[in-house]
């Protein structure tokens, strides 16, 4: 284990970042900055950013001013972001700010993957400069995109650190593609991103989900939650769905949670919390306002959900995850 060296600041005083929307029916938005100011002891630059049809991509430059730098991030959406160039100190990555600050030192090259609403923390002591390629995109469009190439646990499980020179070769290629004068070619684009998410199944250790059989078609299961991600403030008839994949009401709720692992009406609900976990997080809508934009009833109907899933109240969570 590392120790904190005197008088490093303490990452603990990182403002959080939303470095990404969480998109609907897999169309990625138009790139934004983050929404907070996230870095202490470094300025970022974001040098060019295209939107693909699958994907965000984004080129970024973190240039250390002075003394120890401490940053964190947290997007809605799943990030995947390859290191290309690091001078100056080695830098620690974490799932939360105190471990941020003994987490093993890493330089160099290097690969992370951070899942959606996962926050993540970074400490050095004296890093003068980083550039690294993100991309940013929904791990459900990804998982239909990739079809079976694409292990659906590998866009669920973070890995803050690691090298893989398919990863790194690729994003060069993205590192190109954006510097590049000539007209964004999303077929191009989309093409490196699709094998960026192969690549990273393939790196992954840990288990692959068994095939299910009697699941929804690819296709219908996309039209189907992007139907519902659309409309997540409407009420939605069950006929709706199952017209849309072209099934039985039976037939259709035994081949959706195959597919899912849930109920339409529960995959609706977690889409409504996912989406009010974000709209939280902006700090722009007030509880009541959020309960009734994602669907829920009224305020108390939002609380009593939101507490379930997640095990505090969403004035509590909000307290807690803008500190």
């Amino acid at each position: 284990m590392h120790h904190q060296a005197s008088g490093a600041a303490d990452p603990n005083h990182a403002l959080r970042a939303i470095e990404g929307l969480r998109w609907r029916g897999g169309v990625p938005p138009t790139w934004r900055k983050p929404l907070v100011t996230a870095h202490k002891g470094a300025d970022l630059h974001v040098r060019q950013h295209k939107t693909f049809a699958s994907a965000t991509a984004v080129i970024k430059d973190l240039e250390g001013t002075s003394g120890p730098y401490s940053g964190a991030a947290h997007a809605a959406c799943a990030q995947l972001t390859m290191r290309l160039v690091h001078a100056g100190g080695p830098i620690r990555f974490a799932e939360t700010a105190a471990k941020a600050i003994t987490a093993p030192k890493t330089g160099g090259e290097a690969v992370h993957f951070v899942p959606a609403d996962m926050p993540i923390f970074a400490y050095s002591e004296n890093m003068r400069r980083m550039r690294y390629v993100a991309l940013q995109f929904d791990p459900a469009t990804a998982v239909v995109m990739g079809e079976e190439a694409v292990n659906p646990l590998a866009l669920v499980t973070p890995r803050l650190t690691f090298v893989d020179q398919r990863l790194l070769g690729l994003a060069r290629l993205i590192e190109l593609e954006l510097t590049s004068d000539r007209p964004t070619n999303p077929l191009y684009g989309d093409s490196i991103f699709l094998a960026m998410l192969v690549a990273l199944s393939e790196t992954f250790e840990g288990p692959r989900p068994p095939h299910r059989r009697g699941g929804l078609a690819l296709w219908q299961l996309r039209r189907v939650t992007d139907y519902i991600e659309d409309r997540l403030g409407d009420r939605i008839e069950l006929g709706e769905l199952c017209a849309i994949a072209g099934l039985s009401q039976a037939y259709f709720c035994r081949a959706f949670k195959i597919s899912t692992g849930l109920a339409p009406h529960q995959w609706q609900r977690e889409a409504r919390l996912r989406r009010a976990r974000h709209l939280l997080l902006t700090g722009r809508m007030s509880i009541a306002e959020i309960a009734l934009d994602v669907g829920f009833a009224d305020q108390a109907h939002f609380t009593r959900s939101f507490t379930r899933a997640v095990g505090a109240s969403p004035g509590a969570w909000r307290r807690d995850h803008q500190t």
